[in-house]
């Protein structure tokens, strides 16, 4: 029998047990990391995992340092925490319904975060509008509020670019209404950008009934984008109002 046969994957385990579980987990060797260095954390441990991503057709297959992984993500110091689910005795996790581009917008923030400065290197980069939702829906999963909060802000920069209006698709939204929490800062903040294109006149286009179609079935969202557009055609949205609405709440 293989090493490991025996023992269940770590996504066929019950999550949410797991992590209360699980939710004071130290970083390998209670090291921290310098300030000023964030990557002096492979100083302590330089064990790669092997993280596997997507289907068939986009398969991709990333090396990363585990101790990235678990020093960022609930999902990840979970899964690899030691003779509890076979990652951590292959050392490979397994991601075969999330999205290979997607997962690449996590690695690039994953080694260019600093937490003193709040910086990272996802500004330098140009990433397609499903692929970011796809990615904050990714990091809810693995539980990094950091990453989500920058890649809410990449979506709203790429909200002040005039591309914006053609790659923002009524399948964006979709995928956001059905893969987030109601509620959550995403629906928000594209509630907000949806209220701000139908005032502007620039949300409908060729696809008005797709749209109309989504609205017809998420009822709560649909209030939520009224109840903007309400409020803009008595003071029109300006985005720098936007701006400072939801980066202001996004960290609470």
């Amino acid at each position: 029998m293989a090493p490991g046969a025996d023992l269940k994957s770590y996504e066929e385990s019950e999550l949410e047990e797991w992590f209360a579980r699980s939710a004071h987990v130290e970083p390998a060797n209670g090291i921290s990391p310098d300030p000023r260095c964030p990557l002096s954390v492979l100083c302590s441990d330089t064990t790669v995992v092997k993280v596997v991503v997507g289907n068939e057709e986009g398969l991709k297959t990333w090396s990363i340092h585990r101790i990235l992984l678990t020093k960022h993500s609930s999902f990840f110091r979970a899964a690899l925490a030691p003779g509890h689910f076979v990652e951590s005795l292959t050392n490979t996790v397994t991601l075969p319904s999330d999205d290979a581009e997607s997962f690449e917008i996590f690695v690039q923030w994953l080694y260019t975060y600093n937490p003193e400065t709040n910086k990272n290197a996802l500004a330098h980069f140009q990433f397609s509008t499903i692929s970011l939702i796809k990615a904050y829906c990714m990091g809810d999963m693995f539980g990094v509020l950091d990453f989500k909060n920058a890649v809410m802000a990449k979506l709203f920069d790429a909200h002040l670019w005039r591309h914006f209006i053609t790659s923002f698709t009524p399948e964006c939204l979709n995928y956001a209404l059905e893969n987030s929490l109601s509620g959550c800062p995403l629906q928000k903040l594209l509630a907000d950008i949806c209220a701000c294109r139908i005032l502007s006149a620039s949300l409908s286009g060729d696809k008005a009934a797709e749209w109309q179609e989504i609205f017809d079935g998420k009822e709560e969202f649909a209030a939520a984008v009224i109840t903007r557009v309400a409020m803009g055609s008595r003071d029109p949205p300006r985005l720098g109002h936007l701006k400072f609405h939801y980066l202001e709440l996004w960290k609470r």
